[in-house]
């Protein structure tokens, strides 16, 4: 073998040493990766757009104005445990209002928790879709569709308890006066019109939060 070939062999040997294999490779640039990774910022959340102490506020409202509405309410749950079998084997008159309370009460809580809900996603909605639409400031800061939201449910439950009504949905006139709340609020934030391309996406969505208001 001649000298120039055995330092030929050499030569290649040295650079296979040098050169790492495949999978070293692969794991030294998953690791480069990983580390680029975890330096990256994670991207911020949306503000909301209407503060929790207003929809805290407005849950608390909602369970005291039904409380007001006890009297109101109370030949309307009477009806509906009298539908019941169980309502139909009691004689002692003590334990079928006992009943009639039970039943009023636990209707209480389980609106607190749908109204919960509700306000949530109309939160969840409005900061997402539409982050710029906000009036106020701090603790006090309202959304767009915050405010349909609990202007729509506290306003009928309100005017039920003025006007002596046990059933707000029994009158065309609350489904008129949610409508045009859900018209009439988008109206309020024109200002900040400019940051949507469609506001005929904004009254869709202000109307669709008014309606649901009605089912609760």
């Amino acid at each position: 073998m001649s000298t120039v070939d055995q330092a030929g062999r050499e030569t290649g040997q040295g650079r296979a040493r040098d050169q790492p294999r495949g999978d070293q490779a692969w794991d030294h640039g998953a690791s480069e990766y990983e580390a680029n990774d975890d330096k990256a910022p994670l991207a911020p959340r949306p503000r909301r757009s209407t503060s929790p102490l207003l929809w805290t506020g407005a849950v608390g409202a909602l369970l005291v104005l039904l409380l007001l509405r006890s009297q109101q309410l109370h030949s309307t749950v009477a009806a509906k445990v009298a539908e019941t079998g169980a309502a139909k084997e009691l004689t002692d008159p003590a334990m079928a209002e006992l009943s009639v309370n039970i039943g009023f009460y636990l209707g209480v809580v389980i609106s607190g928790v749908l109204a919960a809900v509700y306000f949530s996603l109309a939160s969840v909605a409005e900061s997402t879709f539409f982050p710029g639409f906000s009036k106020g400031r701090g603790r006090f800061r309202v959304g767009v569709l915050g405010t349909v939201a609990i202007v729509s449910l506290l306003s009928v439950q309100l005017m039920s308890l003025l006007l002596t009504v046990a059933s707000p949905k029994d009158h065309w006139l609350t489904f008129a006066y949610v409508g045009l709340v859900g018209l009439g609020v988008p109206w309020m934030f024109r200002q900040q019109w400019n940051t949507t391309r469609r506001p005929a996406v904004l009254f869709a969505a202000s109307l669709a939060i008014a309606a649901v208001s009605l089912a609760l």
